[in-house]
């Protein structure tokens, strides 16, 4: 996500001084990938739990068992 946000960003600087075309059709695109992606967010609730299992100084295992139900595990 961090990489196509340094893209837009990118674009925008490259072609802010064309007002008319480029520059509205940018942040269109920008604006329609932000709400498109957090739409998908919402509605997954793996989303949710991604933090427990992709921080590298969480111990997995560890913090599953010592914060989810047994019939969540």
């Amino acid at each position: 996500m961090d990489i196509i946000v340094q893209y837009f960003e990118a674009a925008l600087s490259e072609y802010a001084s064309d007002k008319g075309v480029l520059a509205p059709r940018i942040r269109k695109g920008w604006e329609n990938m932000l709400i498109s992606t957090t739409v998908k967010t919402d509605d997954s609730p793996l989303y949710a739990a991604a933090p427990l299992f992709l921080h590298p100084n969480r111990p997995v295992r560890g913090n599953i068992e010592a914060n989810w139900r047994a019939k969540w595990v």
